[in-house]
């Protein structure tokens, strides 16, 4: 387990994973958010924290057919183009899609609602990192992954040229 942790901690692509807390003695008990019952939400919140997603920041990674790479800061968010498209960019920050905007209105008034607690004055990685951390509501924050990939995977992410 250990030589797992060095590598997760050493990948800047698992950055969603730095710092998580496992349990001591945890052997091969299953993270909590692999236990999301609904499989396309469980693959949604995977895919979020592996960084196998349909966003700009992996899928602009490499060389394609018809287009080299692109460097980290070209990765444009398809929505707002202000930004480098991350997931902690379009789950809590992006505001260029109406869909997008209410769809995280809901997802927070439910959060709020839900009497989870969370830290005030976070970055949002450390947001989505603790949003993702909690037990209790890993299957709705699964649930409003999955919605927004798919608001994502609807538009063609943003190239220059």
């Amino acid at each position: 387990w250990k030589t797992l942790e060095e590598e997760i901690v050493a990948s800047d692509r698992l950055y969603l994973l730095h710092g998580r807390r496992t349990p001591r003695g945890a052997g091969g008990k299953l993270q909590h958010y692999l236990l999301v019952r609904d499989t396309n939400h469980r693959r949604a919140i995977t895919k979020i924290l592996l960084s196998d997603h349909c966003l700009a920041v992996e899928t602009l990674r490499r060389n394609s057919r018809y287009r080299p790479a692109v460097p980290r800061e070209e990765r444009m968010c398809r929505f707002c183009e202000q930004e480098v498209e991350t997931p902690e960019h379009v789950l809590l920050v992006c505001e260029g899609s109406e869909a997008l905007v209410r769809e995280r209105s809901r997802f927070l008034e439910w959060v709020q609602r839900s009497g989870a607690t969370l830290r005030a004055g976070q970055e949002a990685v450390e947001r989505l990192k603790e949003l993702i951390r909690l037990e209790a509501i890993v299957g709705r924050v699964a649930l409003f992954a999955h919605t927004v990939l798919l608001i994502y995977e609807g538009k063609d992410v943003h190239r220059d040229g």
